[in-house]
């Protein structure tokens, strides 16, 4: 545990004390849009000023190229801000997100909430890579905001490997946008062979004929869309798993989850260990997929606050931040 601390302050944001938990009666959140698939989240108690839409600043591209690329808000503020990357899973609904962006905000953070849908994970060089590229360009041209954490639920695990290949593809200019990241937090992470059973599950959750029908659909079109399709499954899946982000990293999941596996997560354990990253793990045991907090409130919450607390992103006395936390989760 000490090791684990020491490298953890290694990471430790210096530069962003972060306030006390602020009580979840007075605390307001500001959502602003910045893509129809990201927004920008943050406290009334602490706005920010943005401008009017204009195109995202893309350094390998000229400005005609750029035009082509969703238009975005331009952030002001005189300070950096630490932010909290929170990658949404498939078809989350807007007011269970909101609990966890809360608990960031009240902490301090502003929060980028980044969903994808389907279609866009379906075909991923028209969908889910542009909302990768995009995440990067609106980082990249607003600097004040520094990614501290990433939190990712699911299906933005491979939406966070989508975001590290197009970081390895350009390094000079995007490396600097992921170097400020002092936590790596991922629940339920799915890896590609996951897809075809936790997409099918997310769209028919119920409806069992209709989610067998369509995960035999999914597997099909992996086959046949071999090259627009499985193959860059594949590459996001290589960068997730030799990841360029070395902070320490939390992963929660379960044993009886048959989505986000724990023979995956495991894998992805090693892997990264390898590379030197210190990694914790919380295992449930009956917990359904994306669930475990739902099922068991009191330890979700003490793991996951103890470890940012480790890693220097909430106050220390993480007990008083638990309670906190399952109040606004």
């Amino acid at each position: 545990m000490m090791k684990f601390a020491a490298i953890c302050h290694m990471y430790k944001a210096v530069k962003f004390p972060l306030r006390c938990l602020m009580s979840a009666r007075h605390l307001t959140m500001v959502n602003i849009p910045v893509t129809n698939n990201i927004k920008l989240v943050t406290s009334s108690e602490n706005p920010l000023k943005t401008a009017c839409n204009p195109y995202l600043k893309d350094p390998s591209k000229n400005n005609e190229e750029a035009q082509r690329h969703s238009k975005v808000r331009v952030i002001t503020s005189e300070n950096e801000r630490p932010v909290a990357l929170v990658l949404s899973w498939m078809l989350a609904k807007e007011r269970h997100v909101a609990k966890f962006s809360k608990f960031y905000v009240s902490n301090g953070f502003d929060v980028i909430n980044v969903n994808v849908s389907p279609k866009q994970l379906l075909f991923p060089v028209t969908g889910s890579q542009v909302i990768a590229a995009d995440l990067l360009k609106f980082l990249y041209t607003n600097k004040e905001l520094k990614p501290k954490v990433v939190h990712g639920f699911s299906v933005g695990g491979y939406v966070f490997g989508e975001v590290l290949t197009h970081v390895r593809n350009q390094p000079n200019s995007f490396r600097p946008v992921l170097d400020s990241i002092s936590a790596q937090v991922f629940d339920s992470a799915v890896d590609f062979e996951g897809i075809p059973a936790g997409l099918s599950r997310a769209m028919f959750p119920k409806l069992v004929p209709l989610r067998v029908a369509m995960e035999a659909y999914i597997r099909y079109h992996m086959k046949v869309m071999q090259n627009k399709a499985t193959t860059h499954y594949m590459q996001s899946s290589m960068s997730f798993h030799g990841t360029i982000v070395k902070a320490p990293a939390l992963f929660i999941y379960s044993k009886a989850d048959p989505i986000g596996t724990e023979e995956g997560n495991l894998r992805l354990k090693e892997s990264w260990e390898n590379a030197g990253i210190q990694v914790q793990t919380k295992c449930f045991e009956k917990s359904p997929h994306v669930s475990h907090f739902y099922h068991h409130p009191e330890e979700y919450s003490t793991e996951l606050v103890s470890f940012l607390a480790q890693c220097g992103l909430v106050p220390q006395n993480f007990q008083t931040c638990v309670s906190k936390m399952k109040e606004k989760l």
